[in-house]
C-alpha cells in the first residue's frame, strides 16, 4: 500500500474508476500508468494514487441507493438552483483542505503541484441536487453511511489527474484534485448531457 498520508478524504476501497478504454479498476489498484476518463470525455492521465486517513472529524456518506460513498468535502460536479458547478456537502473541510493545500501539494515521487483550487467556492449541497452522471443527471439526497466515531484508521483513497483533475466514480463525475485558479482547466463550456459507453466495452 505504501505510505498512508494524514487525515484527509475521498472514495473507500473497492470504489469503480471509469477507465479511458471504458472498463472499470478499483481506486485502490490505479496507478501511474492508468488513464482515465474525465469529464471532457477523454482520457486524463493518472498523476498520482494514495491513501488517506478520513479522520474522526469527517463523515462518510453514502447516497441512499447505495450506489456510491465518499467522504463528506469530496466535490462532485452537480446542477444547483440552475447553476452547474461543483459542490460538496462539507464546505468547512473543503476550505480546510484547500488552505492545506497552499502553495503546493507534495505527490507521491516528488511531484509538486499547485492544484485543487476553485475560482469560486463550491456550492454547499443540502439534498435533493441533480449530481453529474454517465446517464445524465441523477437527483440525490446523500445520508451518513458511517458513524463518526471511530474512523480515525479507516481508509479512503486520493486520484490526482491531469488535465480537468476529474474522473468518474461508480458513474458519477467527481474531482480528482479539481481545480480552475491556473489555467488548468475551463469548467465554463461544459454542458453534461450523460457520456455514451461503446457497446463492447
Amino acid at each position: 500500500m505504501g505510505n498512508i498520508f494524514s487525515y484527509g478524504g475521498c472514495f473507500p476501497t473497492g470504489t469503480k474508476i471509469l477507465m479511458s478504454d471504458y472498463s472499470s479498476k478499483n481506486i485502490e489498484s490505479l496507478t501511474t500508468a492508468d488513464s482515465v476518463i474525465g469529464i471532457e470525455k477523454s482520457p486524463l492521465k493518472v498523476l498520482a494514487v494514495y491513501p488517506l486517513y478520513l479522520g474522526s472529524y469527517q463523515g462518510l456518506w453514502k447516497f441512499p441507493d447505495d450506489s456510491l460513498m465518499f467522504s463528506s468535502d469530496h466535490a462532485f460536479w452537480v446542477r444547483k438552483n440552475g447553476e452547474d458547478w461543483w459542490g460538496t456537502h462539507d464546505i468547512h473541510h473543503w476550505l480546510r483542505g484547500e488552505e492545506l493545500l497552499d502553495p503546493y501539494v507534495d505527490i507521491q515521487s516528488g511531484l509538486k503541484v499547485n492544484f485543487g483550487k476553485l475560482s469560486k467556492k463550491p456550492l454547499i449541497l443540502t439534498g435533493g441536487e441533480q449530481f453529474a452522471h454517465i446517464s445524465g443527471w441523477v437527483t440525490q439526497s446523500p445520508v451518513m453511511a458511517r458513524d463518526q466515531l471511530y474512523q480515525d484508521n479507516y481508509i479512503v483513497w486520493m486520484v490526482v489527474t491531469e488535465g480537468s483533475h476529474t474522473m468518474i466514480a461508480n458513474g458519477y463525475v467527481v474531482s480528482a484534485l479539481v481545480s480552475d485558479t491556473n489555467g488548468e482547466y475551463d469548467f465554463s463550456a461544459i454542458k453534461w448531457d450523460g457520456l455514451v459507453i461503446p457497446s463492447g466495452s
